[in-house]
């Protein structure tokens, strides 16, 4: 493993500033002993997701507030493998949910526990015009249209007719080489980041 010398003043090692990274990460981010399911570590936007969703921590365990769920919870983390596997935790019955991610961290069997909010969806990848070729125009619709916005929506807010958005949606279906607004969502989708 490279480990170049830190430049000027900050004499940090590769793992504190690993640490800090992560400490200041803006998604929900928990490191799980490898024995059993209980939270060695978690970083503070983890202990405000948690605390607001109605989870605690008992004996260091993870407590769902849907106790239904709990034996379920557990199992997805103690089945955890070094590929990424994902947990949806529906909070009211109304689309409202968390995702949780897991997997082992190389051969420690420290498990990394991530969550996600669907408040706090991914953000696009800022340059996903110029990766397909389109205008700035096109971009400004492609990325309205995958945030779910509609058309009309966007012709109102940008200030052009419904006639114009249709074109420029044409226009990058064809440079997409899609033929449907679900073929386009799910190209446009794999380019965003969380």
């Amino acid at each position: 493993m490279y480990e170049a010398p830190m430049p000027g003043a900050l004499q940090m090692s590769p793992a504190d500033l690993a640490i800090v990274c992560i400490e200041s990460w803006p998604h929900a981010t928990l490191f799980l002993d490898a024995a059993e399911p209980t939270v060695f570590w978690m970083n503070a936007t983890a202990e405000k997701c948690l605390r607001e969703r109605g989870a605690t921590l008992a004996g260091r365990r993870i407590q769902l507030a849907q106790r239904d769920r709990q034996k379920a919870f557990e199992d997805f983390l103690s089945k955890a493998t070094s590929e990424v596997s994902s947990w949806v935790l529906d909070l009211s019955g109304d689309g409202q949910a968390l995702v949780f991610r897991c997997r082992t961290i190389g051969e420690t069997g420290f498990r990394l526990l991530t969550i996600f909010h669907p408040e706090n969806p991914p953000t696009s990848v800022p340059d996903v015009g110029a990766l397909f070729g389109l205008t700035p125009s096109e971009t400004r619709i492609l990325e309205g249209i995958v945030d779910g916005r509609r058309a009309d929506d966007l012709a109102e807010s940008l200030g052009v007719s419904i006639e114009t958005v249709r074109t420029h949606i044409r226009r990058f279906y064809n440079k997409l080489g899609v033929n449907s607004r679900e073929q386009m969502i799910a190209k446009v989708s794999a380019y965003r980041v969380p």
